[in-house]
């Protein structure tokens, strides 16, 4: 692992993904309206959170020279996990299919947005890793 790591960024890629974890299974928990919402969130919180632990994984380990060039395949990992995530809940919690297929893809929007967010403080949280 590198001398200089920076756990306030580590710590800051790992936000979004524990709040919406937390809020996910707080709403689903006590929620009785729309419960595709709260999956959704839950399972964002989940890819959030694979994504922080694959940049840390990849960048703590000798990874980083496997994987040098291969953004598509951190990218590809998240949305599989936001993917199975959703299944699970939707097995889990008796939802309806149409309504997390509606809430999984508008979840996307986010997930896009946040997963950015956690990717650049999670690499950043090495050094000059990545910025």
């Amino acid at each position: 692992m590198n001398q200089d790591v920076s756990l306030s960024l580590i710590t800051e890629a790992a936000m979004p993904g524990v709040g919406l974890v937390a809020l996910g299974l707080a709403w689903l928990c006590w929620g009785r309206l729309v419960r595709a919402i709260p999956a959704t969130l839950f399972s964002l919180g989940v890819a959030l959170l694979a994504l922080m632990m694959l940049v840390v994984l990849v960048y703590s380990t000798a990874l980083i020279h496997t994987l040098e060039g291969a953004i598509m395949v951190v990218l590809g990992m998240t949305l599989l996990i936001y993917a199975a995530s959703l299944i699970v809940c939707l097995r889990r919690a008796n939802l309806s299919v149409w309504g997390v297929a509606g809430f999984g893809l508008l979840g996307l929007v986010p997930l896009w947005h946040l997963g950015g967010f956690v990717l650049m403080n999670s690499v950043c949280s090495f050094g000059t890793g990545g910025c």
